[in-house]
């Protein structure tokens, strides 16, 4: 099944995105002697906000789209059996962090975005690293933005994170993931005593973005997000190198990548991995020298 009438029909109002509204579920912290436990000893809940793209006058068809991918009850590749029928939902996601070495650097930013769509579709945080942040020229996120109180560390968020996507088949797609993004998470949940789960399935980008070529035949110059949003003329959102515009912008480029690419279901599903898939030395690896981005 080519999934190019899935994101005609699907993807449609995802194309104006950036110069629109979008919505952001953003953790709120609530402390003091009187609250509940939820997770630990301090609660935890979500506030749901609305944001706009700078110079937006209105909201264009902004709410992330509504897809069903239905998938047979089968393996592909190194994926396990997702079961008769069983539906396959794909979030878009991204992280900011201290620095490349996912062993001595932490994660400080995560959004995630359904592209089933509905309410509650997109997830963002900032994340406490208890660590000083030495990169902030590269996503404007500084110490004091996110070393304090009312931030929650990665294991406030984790077992949040897990509710929030629930046990069901995932497909989770990110630029230059399985060298970044994986590796940090699979890190970030081991010093939580916590693994991935395993019908968790991760589908990098970057490679894909490799294949493509350019009108006249040529291989693109940079497989970078940012020139894949030039090529495929996309407004490029101001603030780049935050985990949430990135994701709406890679929501975007991935429309666009897996209709040239006549990419289908299955074809993905064979080039996803799994994060207990990779290698120890891939794993160990300080972030796959940058983010290719």
């Amino acid at each position: 099944m080519s999934l190019a009438g899935l994101w005609s029909e699907n993807f449609f109002h995802l194309r104006n995105t950036i110069g629109g509204g979008y919505c952001l579920n953003l953790l709120r912290y609530h402390g003091g002697e009187n609250s509940r436990s939820l997770f630990g000893t301090n609660k935890w809940m979500s506030r749901h906000i609305s944001t706009k793209a700078e110079e937006s006058k209105k909201s264009q068809g902004n709410k992330p789209c509504a897809m069903d991918l239905n998938l047979p009850g089968r393996s592909v590749g190194s994926t396990t059996s997702l079961g008769s029928q069983r539906p396959l939902d794909v979030l878009v996601f991204d992280i900011e962090t201290t620095g490349f070495s996912k062993n001595k650097d932490r994660i400080i930013e995560i959004a995630i975005r359904n592209l089933r769509g509905g309410k509650n579709s997109t997830f963002q945080s900032l994340v406490n690293p208890g660590i000083p942040i030495e990169n902030t020229y590269v996503h404007k996120i500084s110490t004091i933005m996110v070393n304090n109180p009312n931030v929650p560390r990665f294991r406030d968020l984790a077992p949040i994170l897990l509710e929030y996507v629930g046990n069901r088949p995932i497909l989770w797609v990110a630029h230059n993931c399985k060298l970044f993004d994986v590796p940090f998470l699979v890190e970030e949940f081991s010093r939580c005593s916590l693994e991935i789960p395993e019908n968790w399935l991760f589908l990098d980008t970057l490679p894909l973005a490799r294949q493509l070529v350019t009108s006249d035949g040529n291989k693109l110059p940079s497989a970078r997000l940012e020139n894949l949003g030039i090529h495929y003329r996309i407004q490029i959102p101001d603030q780049t190198h935050r985990a949430m515009p990135d994701v709406i912008l890679l929501s975007n480029v991935f429309q666009r990548m897996t209709f040239d690419l006549k990419l289908s279901v299955d074809a993905m599903l064979k080039l996803s991995f799994k994060a207990s898939d990779l290698k120890p030395s891939a794993r160990s690896r300080n972030g796959g020298g940058g983010r290719a981005r």
